[in-house]
């Protein structure tokens, strides 16, 4: 046997039937509240659970786990919490009444979540036998535009019996053909009940989605991001170690209280349970709004337009929040129009990319319309952004596309980490890392260590480094190079994209540049003096020839900016040793004073900074920092005031 587990939800107008129709077809009442069963009205949900064999496979098995919804109008908030993680519906219409108000309503929910697939059962139809056929055309026509279009239309009666059986077939057929829960590795149990029981504990049940959850596993509760964990798992009443997605699914929680207690650490209806590696809850998100203009009809004259800055409620999951709606464009929205808009939450939500939403107006009395989050980690700033705007924009033109909503991001980001992206999204890890892989094998980006680069902007920043390095070598042939720093700021890499500068020095360095220092120059560079700066090097250079052991001061043969540049290029090109911060000396100079030093230690020993004064013919001033410099290469070593050769001797500068 094959068992395949999914969730069906009911809809429909207050009185129609809805609970009836689940209990003659499971032969449980939904119905759990005392209020319910002595008003003889749905007011929370109720849950039942159905095994249904495929059509076409007997070994198939379709576990179905039902919840009833409330069908009159002061209870659309519970209906919306029912419905939110549903794989198909059962919109029940009574013979008697036909098409009534709530039943618009439901569909247009159900609508907005994107529920395509379902079966209408015309309830009470003892009661209507005449008109059977004349409310089945009209339902057929309410139902034309929707996307229950083919859904098929079963006659029943929950007190004579009549088409239950039927009923069961009609929703087998439609079973085989509903796409099975997928698993993507990110399950969230949207809490729709909590209670506590005696020597068990708290316990919060609703319809798992996305992944699994096991019995002993650390979990967390969005959006108060309390940690606990999972002590027992029930699913129909049965102990499991696992439950799976699209499985009514009761779990037991370690360390947490109801809401009526006392305890610090509660969960309640419309929290999340999840993985604490899955996210955070969403203050500020960015989605594409939808208003139909199949239900337009229904709307009160005064909602019919929803403008830019409306305060609603927004609808998702188990949960539902005030928010503010800003437009990107638009300043008003009509039925039959869609547009971007930020939502301003009021209080958290645990919101993943590709979810939808319900939209109701603020008192909670009418729908409005639905959406799709596009980017649940939004901030407020980001509403003005022309990238952020475009970004969102390719999203909403491609739902569902995992290749564009990546590309949107690497369009926006520049550098994204594929560990983290669309991290809180309706993709599965697997399928995220394919996608990049097959981005990168494309040439589309290109993966660098921790990050996946958008390719065109990778290739920009090489050609804009190249380029300010090329203009430096022109600008200035006398140095270098280009600084690293001024590198860095050329480019303008933001610090979380860190990585991408040394990626880019390591490209830089294999494409015919080289590093000295802390200047990149091209490998075939050629330092060289600027022709205004020629006689300018060449007075320096016969200062410090003319008196060649009694050099004049840095000082001096810097007077102004553009003896010093010409200066600072002659030390670079090493024409010219700087001996210290006062003292330079042609490089021919040096290297003599320095001969003169060997010679007079080896011949007499240990010498005083006289002696070899008096041998280099020069001032204490010259002769000192010869001595520091050469004891700082390593050639001497002061030993007391003399100083003596070391064993390792350097015979010329390099």
């Amino acid at each position: 046997m094959t068992n395949h587990n999914l969730i069906l939800a009911t809809a429909g107008h207050v009185d129609h039937g809805k609970s009836s129709l689940v209990k003659a077809l499971t032969g449980v009442d939904p119905d759990r509240l005392p209020e319910e069963k002595k008003r003889g009205l749905t007011i929370d949900l109720g849950f039942a659970f159905l095994d249904i064999r495929s059509p076409e496979d007997p070994s198939v098995i379709f576990n179905l786990g039902i919840v009833d919804v409330p069908g009159h109008e002061d209870f659309v908030k519970n209906m919306v919490a029912g419905v939110g993680s549903i794989d198909l519906c059962l919109l029940v219409i009574a013979a008697d009444d036909g098409w009534m108000t709530q039943t618009e309503e439901h569909l247009e929910i159900l609508s907005y979540l994107g529920i395509s697939r379902g079966v209408v059962a015309l309830s009470k139809s003892d009661l209507a036998d005449k008109t059977n056929t004349l409310k089945i055309n009209e339902i057929r026509k309410r139902l034309n535009t929707s996307r229950l279009a083919k859904a098929p239309i079963v006659r029943t009666s929950s007190v004579t019996g009549e088409g239950i059986e039927d009923l069961k077939i009609a929703l087998g057929r439609v079973l085989k053909d509903t796409p099975l829960p997928r698993n993507i590795g990110k399950p969230r149990l949207p809490v729709d009940r909590v209670f506590s029981i005696p020597g068990i504990g708290t316990v919060a049940t609703g319809t798992l989605t996305g992944g699994t959850l096991i019995r002993g596993q650390q979990i967390l509760i969005q959006p108060s991001g309390i940690e606990s964990r999972i002590r027992n798992i029930q699913s129909v009443n049965q102990h499991l170690e696992e439950s799976r997605p699209s499985m009514r699914t009761a779990t037991c929680l370690a360390h947490v209280s109801t809401p009526d207690s006392q305890g610090p650490t509660k969960i309640q209806k419309g929290d999340v349970v999840t993985l604490p590696e899955l996210g955070s809850p969403s203050q500020t998100a960015d989605a594409l709004i939808e208003r139909s203009p199949d239900f337009a009809r229904s709307l009160p004259r005064g909602i019919r337009h929803l403008t830019d800055g409306s305060r609603v409620r927004i609808h998702h999951g188990s949960k539902n929040v005030p928010a503010r709606m800003r437009f990107f464009e638009k300043q008003d929205l009509s039925p039959g129009q869609s547009t971007l808009a930020q939502l301003r939450l009021e209080s958290p939500l645990f919101l993943f990319a590709g979810d939808r939403f319900i939209i109701r107006d603020w008192p909670g009395k009418t729908t409005v319309g639905g959406g799709i989050v596009l980017y649940p980690q939004s901030r407020p700033y980001l509403f003005q952004d022309c990238a952020h705007k475009n970004f969102l924009e390719i999203r909403a033109k491609s739902l569902g596309k995992l290749d564009h909503w990546i590309s949107s991001q690497l369009l926006r980001d520049l550098a994204i980490s594929p560990t983290e992206v669309l991290l809180q999204s309706i993709f599965s890890a697997d399928e995220i890392a394919e996608t990049i892989r097959g981005l990168a094998e494309s040439g589309a980006a290109i993966l660098l260590g921790p990050l996946l680069v958008e390719r065109k902007w990778w290739d920009k920043l090489f050609h804009t480094a190249s380029k300010a390095i090329d203009q430096e070598h022109s600008t200035n042939p006398e140095r270098g190079g280009l600084t690293l720093s001024k590198l860095r700021r050329t480019i303008r890499i933001e610090n979380r994209h860190k990585d991408i500068f040394e990626a880019l020095l390591e490209r830089l360095l294999r494409s015919g540049f080289q590093k000295q220092g802390v200047f990149l120059m091209r490998v075939n560079h050629k330092i060289a003096l600027p022709e205004r700066l020629r006689p300018l090097a060449d007075k320096i250079r016969s200062s410090l020839n003319n008196k060649p052991l009694e050099p004049p001061s840095r000082k001096e043969l810097a007077s102004d900016s553009h003896y010093l540049e010409t200066l600072t290029f002659l030390i670079q090109s090493n024409e010219v040793v700087e001996v210290s911060d006062k003292i330079v000396m042609s490089k021919s100079s040096f290297n003599l004073a320095k001969d003169k030093i060997i010679d007079l230690i080896r011949l007499n020993g240990p010498s005083t900074v006289s002696e070899i004064r008096f041998t280099l013919g020069t001032s204490r001033r010259i002769a000192l920092p010869i001595l520091e410099k050469l004891d700082h290469e390593g050639i001497t070593l002061r030993q007391g005031d003399r100083r003596v050769l070391r064993q390792q001797q350097k015979t010329a500068v390099p």
